[in-house]
């Protein structure tokens, strides 16, 4: 991932940028759920990458300006590993601060 790092492949720290998102990334699982027309880059990415930590039974972290979709990714990436039939996962828990 160009944005973020990985810390011992368990943590993921990633930034935001808002440019808008090819359309030859298909085949998302979590795309069917997000609301809006297209996601970003960054996003996307994200949204892969916390779906990848998930699966590994790792935590993540995302760092980005507000407005960014940081919650939405979180969710994207949780209710996508919920309803993957192959998935043990069967509840989405996401903190943000307030």
């Amino acid at each position: 991932m160009p944005s973020g790092e990985r810390a011992a492949g368990r943590v993921v720290r990633t930034q935001i940028s808002q440019s808008p998102m090819s359309e030859d990334n298909a085949d998302r699982p979590w795309e069917s759920l997000f609301p809006y027309e297209s996601a970003y880059p960054d996003q996307a990415d994200a949204i892969d990458t916390l779906m990848d930590v998930g699966s590994r039974r790792g935590f993540g972290v995302v760092e980005g300006a507000c407005g960014t979709g940081k919650t939405l990714m979180a969710l994207m990436a949780g209710l996508s590993l919920v309803r993957d039939p192959s998935s043990s996962f069967q509840r989405v828990l996401v903190l943000t601060s307030v």
